[in-house]
């Protein structure tokens, strides 16, 4: 569900000159999930101080995004920007915010990570399961974490169909609807 919304925002502009810059900008991030999660790879647990620190910087990245954005007026160039920050703060919040729900939780490391496939990059969790970073079991259920993430797209493209159908107003009872039944899961997740 988090990752639906970074989707969201990344390409809010979809077939304008700006796309490859917002759908890019996210996996400036990888810098820290790719490095974190190796050094935490390597201690058999999530570095909490690491990904804490990152999820604060995630918090404040997007906080001031949304202020950038409600500010914009229709300034193209400011609305650019503060997608741009959104992008990357955000992604950093689903990554390491769920990482770090997950560990609360009680979940071992290479449990964690493949519960949270769907806000790291499937295709570096990939290599990373792969090449065998988090244990031969990761490497048997290598097929099943890569298709995860692709499970919301039909609500996502649905949503995106509804968005265009109303001249770029979004169904805001389905948003809502699906981050309830969103929370829901991580809470029941987080308590069964």
């Amino acid at each position: 569900m988090v990752i639906s919304m970074v989707r969201v925002s990344t390409t809010f502009v979809a077939g304008t000159r700006y796309s490859p810059i917002l759908i890019n900008i996210p996996f400036i991030g990888h810098i820290f999930v790719f490095s974190i999660l190796a050094a935490s790879a390597t201690t058999g647990k999530l570095i909490l101080s690491y990904s804490s620190a990152v999820l604060v910087v995630g918090l404040v990245l997007t906080w001031f995004a949304l202020n950038n954005l409600r500010k914009a007026n229709g300034r193209e160039t400011q609305e650019i920007r503060g997608l741009m920050l959104f992008s990357l703060g955000w992604q950093l919040v689903a990554v390491f915010g769920g990482q770090l729900i997950i560990t609360i939780s009680g979940m071992n490391l290479s449990e964690a990570v493949m519960a949270n496939s769907s806000a790291i990059s499937h295709f570096g969790l990939f290599a990373t399961i792969q090449g065998c970073m988090f244990g031969e079991q990761a490497v048997l259920m290598i097929a099943f974490v890569f298709a995860m993430p692709f499970l919301v797209h039909p609500l996502v493209f649905g949503i995106f169909g509804k968005t265009a159908e109303n001249n770029g107003i979004m169904p805001v009872r389905i948003v809502y609807f699906l981050t309830l039944l969103g929370a829901a899961g991580v809470l029941y997740a987080m308590i069964g």
